[in-house]
């Protein structure tokens, strides 16, 4: 087979294993932690840039690659711009509607 062949089919496999792996965190563990969005992407970025300045050799390399995606995916969910759970919650928040109390003594004294 082609090189540039087997390297898009493992690139694919690779996204699909992060995505599988992100869905399963996110839902055992990052949904009961709270943090800071901000703090989320800086360590992304922060983790980015560690990566490029200390290449690791051969497949190693996909794992700071898999780990900054992961924290991407999460600070998009934190952001709101993730699932349409989110975005159901962060609508259900907004139409709350303040109705006035029932004023009982009023009808009674209204002759």
């Amino acid at each position: 087979m082609p090189s540039g062949v087997t390297y898009f089919l493992e690139l694919l496999g690779f996204t699909l294993f992060v995505l599988f792996l992100y869905n399963l965190i996110r839902k055992y563990f990052l949904s009961k932690i709270k943090v800071n969005k901000w703090v989320v992407l800086s360590i992304a970025i922060l983790g980015f840039l560690l990566a490029s300045f200390f290449p690791m050799p051969g497949a190693w390399s996909l794992i700071p690659s898999g780990i900054f995606v992961i924290l991407l995916l999460w600070f998009f969910d934190l952001q709101g711009w993730g699932s349409a759970k989110n975005r159901e919650k962060a609508a259900k928040r907004n139409d709350v509607v303040i109705r006035p109390k029932a004023k009982p003594n009023r009808v009674k004294n209204n002759k």
